[in-house]
């Protein structure tokens, strides 16, 4: 958008060197965030570790199958999946509902 609006070529080659060096910094920072990250670039790489969330994820997805488990039928509140009211709102809904209900 700031490309579209008129913004020279240095002041964007500015902001955007400034914003791999902050995005850097914030995996220097904060080394959980930096595994969740990398474990996005390869999710497979360590299941039980950085990539436990995605597999959950993943087994979430094939668990709702097609029609859900129902309202409050899901295992997620027991734990299997960290998190999942805030990172993978797509994984519990469709868990709940079914892939039919949630895609349509």
């Amino acid at each position: 958008m700031l490309a579209v609006a008129g913004l020279s070529k240095k002041r964007l080659a500015q902001i955007a060197v400034l914003g791999v060096v902050v995005f850097l910094g914030y995996l220097k920072m904060k080394p959980y965030s930096a595994a969740r990250f990398f474990s996005f670039l390869h999710p497979n790489k360590d299941l039980l570790g950085s990539g436990y969330q995605l597999l959950q994820s993943k087994i979430g997805l094939g668990a709702g199958g097609l029609t859900g488990l129902g309202l409050g039928n899901s295992r997620e509140k027991f734990g299997l999946l960290p998190n999942p009211h805030t990172d993978f709102i797509f994984t519990s809904l469709v868990k709940n509902w079914g892939s039919l209900v949630v895609s349509s």
